[in-house]
């Protein structure tokens, strides 16, 4: 009697105190509904939720949330080096002009590393550790550049190569897995489309040809395939499209295949390292949340349930 009775308040205990770490996850913004997503991992994000646009570090599977930055002005889309080691993001901190910056994983040691009175942003590392490429204004409209990633260390003393060459926008460049290649999205045919180049700027391909914007392309881990977001459909939805899509018979068009048609806008999709899921953000309760899907489209989980916007995640290499 004695043992059962005492067996009825732990459990009671153990209840509450499950409870009350529920209820710190919904402050938090990171629901439960994330559940079966063991060993996914770590990524940072953008959100608004204290006000400006901060960087936040969540660890997925143990529902861990912490701020890395904490400024009145606006940083933007994070990006790890491959070694996981520094994450670079582009802000306004600094003057009100849009440089690009880079800190340690728990969000010390901030410095700036280019410095434009346009805007630079974007950047992305090459998977060799060896480059890095980004967007900016400093020639007069969006381009995309490329640079030793040893600039990054001694920023004055290096000149970043620009690589594209066109009087519309050129922005977003992403690294294939042998950082031989280049991803980016340009508004040269009117609307956003997605073409690939080398990184000297030779072979340039365009790859989606729509009558409607086709934009943040990431390579899969294996480079075999290329998530992106289009608006061919009702909604922004994401779509995949094999990596060679443009030689084979139909191009990449007929290639494009609906992975993830969510109810209201989505975009910026990103693989895990492992390739096996696909995070992005979608327009859902009035603001921007996170959301995750299988690589293959099953199984889509909602990540973030904050009233500010959370956007633009990458994860951990």
């Amino acid at each position: 009697m004695v043992a059962g009775c005492w067996g009825a308040l732990v459990l009671r205990v153990q209840m509450v105190m499950i409870g009350l770490m529920l209820g710190l996850l919904l402050l938090t913004g990171v629901i439960s509904q994330a559940g079966g997503l063991a060993g996914r991992g770590s990524i940072v994000f953008a959100s608004e939720r204290a006000g400006s646009s901060d960087l936040y570090l969540l660890d997925i599977d143990r529902d861990y949330l912490r701020r890395l930055t904490h400024t009145q002005a606006t940083d933007r889309r994070p990006a790890w080096s491959p070694d996981g080691r520094t994450l670079s993001f582009y802000s306004n901190r600094e003057n009100g002009r849009w440089n690009i910056f880079i800190m340690n994983p728990n969000g010390t040691n901030i410095r700036q590393i280019t410095e434009t009175d346009g805007r630079d942003g974007n950047l992305a590392w090459s998977p060799d550790g060896q480059y890095v490429a980004f967007d900016s204004t400093r020639t007069g409209n969006l381009e995309i550049f490329v640079m030793e990633t040893a600039c990054l260390d001694a920023p004055t003393t290096c000149d970043p190569q620009r690589i594209t060459h066109h009087a519309a926008a050129d922005r977003s460049p992403a690294w294939s897995p042998d950082s031989t290649q280049l991803l980016f999205e340009s508004a040269r045919y009117e609307y956003y489309e997605i073409f690939r180049v080398n990184p000297d700027g030779s072979d340039l391909t365009r790859l989606t040809v729509n009558n409607t914007p086709d934009w943040s392309a990431n390579w899969s881990p294996n480079g075999r395939e290329i998530a992106f977001a289009s608006g061919r459909g009702e909604t922004w939805d994401i779509y995949v499209m094999d990596a060679d899509c443009d030689t084979l018979p139909g191009g990449c068009e007929d290639n494009a295949r609906l992975l993830v048609e969510h109810p209201y806008d989505a975009a910026l999709p990103q693989w895990s390292p492992d390739g096996q899921h696909i995070i992005f953000e979608a327009w859902m309760d009035n603001n921007f949340d996170l959301f995750i899907v299988q690589a293959d489209g099953q199984h889509l989980q909602r990540l973030t349930t904050h009233p500010a916007n959370d956007t633009q995640a990458v994860w951990w290499p």
